[in-house]
């Protein structure tokens, strides 16, 4: 015997059929019918060999599986929130209006087994390479209605490739955009266009009006982006202002070590040699732990900075904090406009640190020091010699002369032509850096 409730939904369902049969759908009247189970398995297989399940989305009735396969997801946006993304992977399924997730592929041949995740393909889009996330064959699907952004991301980039087929496949063949407007749900859109980013949005005035559906980051990003550019497109070459005087060179750092030297009438910059003094004048400086490696206060290493462009050296005797007064002087060599072991000479060191005997490689490494100028012999001579009476304290500070070296390796010396080894290179740079540290003596008699 039939219930009145039964006989009611049996003649719901039956518009329903007459209403597909004729090609007019009523989206709204699907979506109220809609349960909370999930697919229920029938073992049956259709003609065409594809596997049949009930419909989610209908208590009654076949829908075809088109793929089905492992599909690691995490939600993005939902309810149009962003949300802690949180990555799991399960059996992912499509059907003819849905993509469905599944905790595993056993759940199909089990009865009444809910799915975790339903996604209405209905007016939504799907994207491919997706900037949201860093892991790589991610590809995004906006379900608009229900403000729902998915990542989702599989193995290979062949397997992506193919799930964004299939589902573009079904968005299209879904209801089109007139449609959408018999749709009754949360959202405020009317119209949605899944080959397009852009909606109509409901108003209580006749006219609409088209706005972009993006998020609030998204938003930031763009309008940084807006500016950057219009920044960079505007923005005049350095050699221009040069010319015209806007742009000068700071009387210290930055400086040519030669200049520099006619300036001070020193061989030695009057920086260099008054903060090396700074630091050495008290023990404690020299025992602490880290110096050189540990990071100074950045905003107090700027403010030497400009007060030593400024020819007021008076504020180094001032400092306290020898990590900022260590953080300046590492500043001043990495500012350099030609390092004080020339680039012309740098392929030589490097070759010069892996010669086999002993001897030949003294001999090279002398050669090399005497062909550099005045200033940068004098100056490079000052500093080894300070970092070996740092590292005379290395029981309390730490500092090695290896770890010295690590320090100013790429400080002191680095190559104009941009190199294919950049790793291999800076090791060996360390390596000059150590060789002249421990044979100092002999080097620089």
């Amino acid at each position: 015997m039939i219930s009145s409730g039964d006989a009611s939904e049996i003649d719901e369902l039956a518009k329903l059929q007459k209403r597909h049969s004729t090609g007019d759908r009523d989206y709204a009247s699907e979506r109220l019918l809609r349960p909370q189970s999930a697919f229920l398995f029938d073992s049956r297989d259709n003609l065409d060999g594809t596997r049949s399940l009930p419909r989610s989305i209908w208590k009654h009735g076949k829908l075809h599986i088109i793929h089905e396969n492992l599909l690691s997801r995490t939600k993005y946006l939902e309810n149009n929130k962003k949300v802690r993304k949180n990555w799991t992977t399960s059996w992912a399924v499509l059907t003819e209006s849905h993509l469905s997730f599944f905790k595993d592929q056993k759940c199909l041949n089990a009865q009444n087994i809910k799915s975790e995740l339903e996604v209405d393909l209905h007016y939504s889009r799907i994207e491919a390479n997706s900037d949201k996330s860093s892991r790589k064959n991610v590809f995004q699907i906006t379900c608009y209605p229900l403000g729902l952004e998915l990542l989702c991301q599989t193995p290979n980039p062949t397997d992506s490739l193919d799930w964004c087929v299939r589902i573009q496949k079904v968005i299209e063949s879904l209801p089109q955009p007139e449609d959408v407007q018999k749709f009754k749900g949360k959202t405020d859109y009317l119209e949605v266009f899944s080959g397009d980013n852009t909606v109509k949005r409901r108003s209580t005035m006749k006219s609409s009006t088209k706005v972009k559906i993006t998020t609030p980051e998204e938003d930031d990003k763009n309008k940084i982006r807006a500016q950057l550019k219009k920044f960079f497109h505007r923005r005049p070459p350095r050699d221009s202002l040069v010319k015209k005087g806007i742009y000068k060179d700071e009387p210290v750092f930055g400086c040519l070590l030669e200049k520099l030297a006619q300036n001070d009438r020193s061989p030695i910059p009057l920086f260099v040699d008054d903060c090396i003094n700074v630091i050495e004048s008290k023990e404690e400086n020299l025992k602490t732990d880290g110096i050189y490696r540990a990071s100074g206060n950045l905003s107090q290493v700027q403010k030497i900075r400009l007060q030593v462009d400024q020819n007021n050296l008076a504020i180094l005797h001032s400092e306290d904090d020898v990590h900022v007064l260590a953080g300046a002087l590492k500043l001043f060599f990495r500012e350099m406009r030609e390092p004080i072991i020339p680039s012309s000479l740098f392929d030589r060191f490097l070759r010069a640190c892996h010669m086999p005997h002993k001897e030949d490689k003294e001999a090279e490494f002398q050669s090399l020091i005497k062909a550099l100028p005045k200033p940068n012999y004098a100056t490079l001579k000052r500093l080894l010699a300070h970092l070996l009476k740092v590292a005379d304290y290395s029981e309390f500070n730490r500092m090695q002369v290896p770890n010295l070296a690590i320090v100013f390796g790429p400080t002191l010396m680095w190559n104009n032509i941009e190199s294919a080894n950049m790793a291999i290179d800076l090791m060996q740079q360390n390596y000059v850096v150590e060789i002249l540290l421990n044979d100092f003596d002999a080097l620089f008699s």
